[in-house]
């Protein structure tokens, strides 16, 4: 027994999460531009950086954050190699602000090294099960839209929950501001997250209200900036052209702008997801694993001090709430629900998830319930489960076989001997070899058979070249 406490001492999830996160850093030095990151990139090279804006938002997206940082991104500048560095920041920043995040909502009831569990607990939940990771974090338009997003949201979220839990007003004051300036970013970056984010400060604003019965200041001054945020990302006349341009892309768009179909389909997605996600065994044995933590942090607990004090069922209901509505925009815009959507509410599906298993806890812990976590015997054998499990599949187990079978390392050089041919190519089309290594955790697309395929003009005009796949 003694030697079992010795070895549950050993922080095996610090290890474990360092094993399941380091191939998808790797491969980011294995990573390449393509499709909109030349399209961004070649816009903000002929027009300017703010012209560029300007364009966008009248002409395609009034994602006025998201289009704003793709301008400057380091193929602005001609540096492809800048290119792969992307990745692995947004990989590090999503890391940092989780743990934050984590950190700021258990509200110092746990030791440091515990919440570094439940955020790297998080971490590998999120890289083992999200939709598709090569949007997620490495095809940069798609990384910087919804993840960039993402960490802007949580991070709001993060000090909206300090304004709530500090005590000097100065600091709230402080607090707010940052809360506005990430709410601004996140919301500026696509629709989902403008959902989602906007209805969590608002179910936050009523709450608060109905408790002290007084409109917090605070509150009233990120909601309304979040409203404008929100307003002028909604009428941006560029959103009319995407759409347009997604009903030829998309299946089924005719059935788009019907707000009943949209809003039955989203319950009907979100009714199928929550059900393929909490059926998930990883998920299920974390979510146990989590219960010792959960009694730790339910402990001093009180009313004004903390978020998981609101009441489970209200809690649940407002969680489930904004978890159908989350897909609406996508059913709402062009009936069709990208893969970098179903990224982003996984991970609202997962905070949201554990958020509510704490809330039941500390409910329980009030009432008087006595919650028995499990021995360190049932612990190990679940946690060798879950090594099982992370090996077995998903996109842990990809990415390894991307780096291990060699395929991103070939990828990596079919790309730069691509680059070398289209700067000594003197014909008037250049004609490409298809790429034949296309690891799965990387790899988003290439360009096409058709010189005059658009995706074929964004590379092409970076080049100076015409560009083409040769026909098969």
């Amino acid at each position: 027994m003694q030697k079992l406490k010795a070895f549950l001492k050993i922080n095996w999830v610090l290890i474990i999460g360092i094993v399941a996160i380091s191939p998808f850093l790797i491969l980011s030095f294995f990573n390449h531009p393509s499709w909109d990151d030349f399209c961004y990139s070649v816009q903000s090279m002929k027009l300017g950086f703010w012209k560029a804006q300007l364009t966008i938002y009248e002409d395609w997206s009034g994602r006025y954050f998201a289009t704003a940082v793709l301008s400057i991104n380091p193929l602005v500048f001609k540096w492809i190699d800048g290119h792969k560095i992307v990745p692995a920041m947004m990989l590090l920043l999503f890391m940092g602000t989780i743990y934050y995040f984590v950190k700021t909502i258990c509200f110092n009831k746990i030791s440091k090294k515990e919440e570094l569990n439940i955020a790297i607990a998080l971490i590998i939940l999120y890289f083992y099960k999200m939709k598709n990771v090569s949007n997620g974090f490495y095809w940069m338009p798609s990384s910087i839209t919804y993840q960039l997003g993402n960490i802007l949201a949580i991070l709001s979220f993060t000090m909206l929950l300090k304004m709530f839990m500090g005590v000097n007003d100065k600091n709230k004051k402080v607090y707010c501001c940052f809360a506005v300036l990430f709410a601004i970013g996140a919301i500026g970056s696509n629709e989902t997250i403008m959902v989602i984010l906007f209805l969590q400060i608002f179910v936050v604003l009523i709450s608060n209200y109905l408790t002290i019965k007084k409109l917090n200041r605070y509150l009233a001054v990120l909601i309304l900036v979040a409203a404008v945020a929100c307003f002028i990302s909604f009428i941006a006349p560029g959103n009319v052209h995407r759409f347009e341009v997604d009903a030829q892309v998309y299946k089924d768009t005719e059935l788009r702008h019907n707000f009943m179909l949209s809003l039955s389909t989203s319950l009907i997605t979100a009714t199928k997801y929550t059900i393929k996600w909490l059926t998930n065994l990883t998920i299920i044995l974390f979510t146990a694993l989590y219960i010792p933590y959960g009694i730790k942090i339910s402990k001093n607990i009180t009313r004004s001090n903390s978020p998981f004090s609101i009441h489970p069922a209200i809690s649940i209901m407002f969680f489930i709430t904004i978890f159908i509505l989350s897909f609406f925009p996508a059913y709402w815009a062009a009936y069709y629900v990208p893969s970098r959507v179903v990224n982003v509410i996984y991970l609202y599906f997962l905070i949201g998830w554990f958020f509510n298993v704490q809330v039941v806890i500390s409910y329980l812990n009030r009432r008087g319930i006595v919650i028995k976590p499990f021995s360190n015997s049932i612990s190990l054998i679940m946690a060798i489960l879950i090594i099982i499990k992370l090996a077995a599949g998903g996109n842990i187990q990809n990415a390894y076989a991307d780096l291990f079978s060699g395929s991103a390392y070939r990828y990596n050089n079919e790309m730069k001997a691509r680059y070398i041919k289209i700067n000594e190519c003197q014909t008037g089309v250049c004609e490409l070899e298809k790429i034949s290594n296309q690891p799965s955790t990387i790899f988003w697309d290439d360009i096409t058979t058709d010189e005059k395929h658009w995706t074929n003009v964004c590379t092409g005009d970076y080049f100076d070249k015409t560009l083409k796949l040769k026909s098969p």
